[in-house]
């Protein structure tokens, strides 16, 4: 491929602009700048959304230490195919699957995680 003169002049001005992005990133009055525009959008966020709207902020000390997982892990209300599958490693786990073609597959074990 062979680049006219417009497409090096182009490619040569946009690399003196890109070039002096990093100078004006490192200048103290730009950074500055930078944090007043921060804390101006987050004050606009503040105004406009209520504080109940955001996920609530908790402390270290009110997380537990023991986690629980959501929903039942009662072994009574798992189905009753789930004691023989997990006594044999799950060995016997099938999904099957219907691709957008008309053949269906079935996936064995491990295999839905090597596609």
């Amino acid at each position: 491929m062979r680049a006219s003169r417009r497409q090096v002049l182009a490619g040569g001005a946009a690399s003196l602009i890109l070039g002096g992005c990093d100078r004006i990133g490192a200048a103290p009055s730009f950074q500055q700048l930078l944090r007043v525009g921060e804390r101006l959008s987050y004050r606009a966020q503040r105004l406009i959304v209520p504080r109940s709207a955001l996920a609530p902020e908790f402390a270290p000390s009110d997380i537990s230490k023991i986690f629980r997982p959501n929903g039942s892990q009662d072994s009574y209300n798992l189905p009753p195919a789930w004691a023989d599958l997990r006594a044999t490693n799950y060995a016997a786990w099938r999904l099957n699957r219907v691709p957008l073609r008309r053949r269906s597959a079935a996936l064995h074990g491990w295999q839905p995680f090597l596609l």
